[in-house]
């Protein structure tokens, strides 16, 4: 009988050990259940947070990639609006574009025009994560544009400076104009669309040097002139021949034909139509803004050395280079009040209609000048009664 107990009480303790056991170990694998479910979520966490953070990026990455495009529109059109980079840069803001993919990563822009700014919201995506950014751009002209005195020289149908007349500007607020460091803002532009609508040209002397941007809505011949800017023309743009110098500064882009006769060109070259260079000249795009030319017409390249390569087929293709604003009031939204579509933006002339004879809405007035003279203005004209001294006490009538 004692061993029977004994026996039977060996058997309960072993199965009191299995139960603790399992108990033990139940508790084990929740506590490493709890723990695998914290470190997934920590791992999930981590890795919106890390969705989020490539998607705000794709979004800013929108953002940059979008100024550069339109950096590149306004290069090449430098009088478009916001409307017009809305409408032109459309491969960054169909409604229906998935945008551009770098491997997981998206982001899709729309430009929306608001009054004179543009606003541009990116939306950034990675996986499930999305972030949208949006910023607000407003073109400022660097110098020219189309307030009122721009421009150093403005004219209505042509503009042509003669030898030894050097156009610049200066900042009578910073510093007393020297000659020899002359300011770069002594812009000339034409208006009128002209017979033909053939434009108003701008013509430059044997020695006549620009430091500012040319804009014509005719053509632009600066001949052996130098120009310390831009030139854009809707018509022809012709560098005169001279030695190897630096004939223009900047760019040149030009709705015509594009005739280098000579020098160098700092900026990029556009033509919408044929393009000419001689030997030995050049064009040093210095900031190395895409090719150096296109051109949509024939080209003719004659130094190997130097632009022979510009007939490969790259360079063959039509720029479409923005047209300068003229005084063509049958364009869409043309606006009389801008001063670079029309020569009376302030409307002078009703203002003299107004004061002409019989319909002057300026007082009757009398003025007494030296030696008895009288002059009279009213609502028939101006006129004068003049004592004379040749016949002493006569008065005689002048009307003027």
């Amino acid at each position: 009988m004692l061993m029977s107990r004994h026996s039977t009480m060996q058997k309960s303790q072993r199965g009191f050990t299995l139960v603790a056991v399992l108990i033990l170990s139940g508790l084990a694998s929740i506590l490493v259940l709890s723990s695998i479910k914290d470190n997934v979520n920590q791992e999930r966490l981590s890795g919106n947070f890390q969705k989020k953070i490539n998607a705000r990026l794709m979004s800013e990455r929108g953002i940059f990639d979008t100024m550069a495009e339109a950096k590149s529109y306004l290069d090449n059109n430098p009088t478009a609006d916001v409307n017009e980079l809305a409408a032109n840069i459309v491969d960054l803001s169909k409604e229906d574009s998935t945008g551009l993919t770098y491997g997981e990563m998206k982001y899709k822009v729309q430009l929306v025009p608001d009054g004179d700014e543009l606003v541009l919201s990116s939306t950034g995506k990675r996986f499930e994560g999305q972030s949208t950014l949006k910023a607000r751009f407003k073109i400022v002209p660097a110098s020219g544009g189309s307030a009122p005195f721009s421009s150093a020289i403005v004219g209505c149908d042509s503009v042509d400076l003669g030898q030894s007349g050097q156009i610049d500007s200066y900042n009578s607020g910073e510093a007393p104009y020297n000659e020899l460091s002359p300011g770069t803002e002594g812009n000339v532009t034409t208006i009128n669309k002209g017979e033909n609508d053939n434009g108003a040209d701008v013509t430059l002397g044997g020695k006549s040097p620009v430091y500012g941007d040319i804009s014509a809505t005719g053509n632009i011949d600066t001949k052996s002139s130098e120009v310390v800017g831009n030139r854009h023309a809707n018509g022809n743009i012709t560098l005169g021949p001279s030695s190897n110098f630096l004939r223009v500064s900047g760019n040149v882009l030009t709705r015509g034909n594009f005739l280098q006769q000579g020098g160098k060109v700092g900026g990029f070259v556009r033509a919408n139509f044929d393009a000419t260079m001689g030997w030995t000249q050049f064009i040093l795009n210095t900031e190395n803004q895409g090719y150096d030319i296109q051109y949509g017409g024939k080209g003719s390249f004659i130094d190997t050395k130097n632009n022979k390569k510009y007939e490969a087929a790259e360079y063959n293709v039509n720029p479409n280079v923005a047209k300068v604003k003229d005084s063509d009031s049958s364009v869409a939204n043309y606006d009389a009040s801008d001063p670079a579509t029309n020569c009376d933006y302030l409307d002078i002339a009703s203002v003299v209609t107004a004061i002409s004879p019989n319909t002057s809405p300026l007082p009757d007035f009398t003025s007494r000048g030296s030696g008895g003279d009288t002059y009279t203005y009213d609502v028939t004209g101006f006129s004068g009664i003049k004592t004379s001294t040749w016949v002493e006490g006569q008065e005689e009538v002048e009307n003027f």
